[in-house]
This record gives C-alpha cells, structure tokens and sequence, in this order.
C-alpha cells in the first residue's frame, strides 16, 4: 500500500489488468468461517467464498482512489521480478515458490472455483481498504 499512498501505482501480480476474479476480504472469510463451525454436516463439504462481485485490478486501483482522493493506477508487475520482490519482503524460498504457483495459477486461469457451495461476501473493495487509507485517518 506505500507505493499506493507515496505514487498512486497498484502494483500487481495479476494480469491482465482488466481481468475481474473472485476477491474476498478477510471479514468475509471471518464471518464466513463463524458461520461454518455453527453447521453441521457429515463427509466432505466445498465451500466457496467470493466477495460481493468479482473485481480486476483496474477495478481495485479505482477503488482505492475514491478512498484516496485521487487518481491510483494498477500496474502489472513483470513476473521475473516476483522472485525478488518476494524474497525481500522476508519470505522463505518455498513461500516465494508458492506465491508465484498461486499467481501464475490465477494469471492462466487454473485457479479456480471447482463447483462447490457458492457463497458471495458483503464487504466491498472499498469497505475492505486498509483503515489508513480511508478518508480522515
């Protein structure tokens, strides 16, 4: 979120840019995951958590614009500087591999929903914005 607030660039892994995928808040998935514990079922059982409407980057830089005030652009991020950028913010060689399977699996479109129990979320981008980035903080 620095170089949103410092630059108003998004950088992101996902592309392309314009591409809307299910994105979820982690409310979402508290609330969502309460719920669960509550129910009762017996075998196996999919779940499958998106929030309110599935959202391209485009669509998040816009958002956090609003929040901001001004214009915020999303950027696509070159997929051989996710090596780097991932091993200097601390994580482990087998953590950096696994975030750039997870990219790469959303960019190609092999992650995906399997045909579970769809649930959608109620928390929207902008509600789902770090507090410091919203108006009067």
């Amino acid at each position: 979120m620095a170089a949103v607030r410092a630059d108003a660039v998004l950088p992101t892994m996902l592309s392309p840019l314009t591409k809307p995928i299910p994105m979820v808040s982690a409310v979402d998935i508290g609330m969502l995951a309460a719920s669960l514990m509550r129910e009762t079922w017996i075998g196996r059982r999919v779940v499958e958590l998106a929030g309110p409407t599935n959202t391209a980057p485009e669509a998040v830089a816009t958002a956090l614009g609003g929040v901001l005030g001004r214009s915020v652009k999303a950027v696509a991020v070159p997929g051989q500087a996710w090596t780097g950028i991932f091993s200097g913010s601390g994580m482990s060689a087998r953590t950096v591999e696994a975030f750039i399977e997870m990219f790469d699996g959303f960019n190609n479109g092999t992650i995906r929903f399997e045909g579970g129990e769809p649930r959608r979320g109620t928390t929207s981008i902008v509600n789902a914005a770090p507090i410091p980035l919203r108006a009067g903080h």
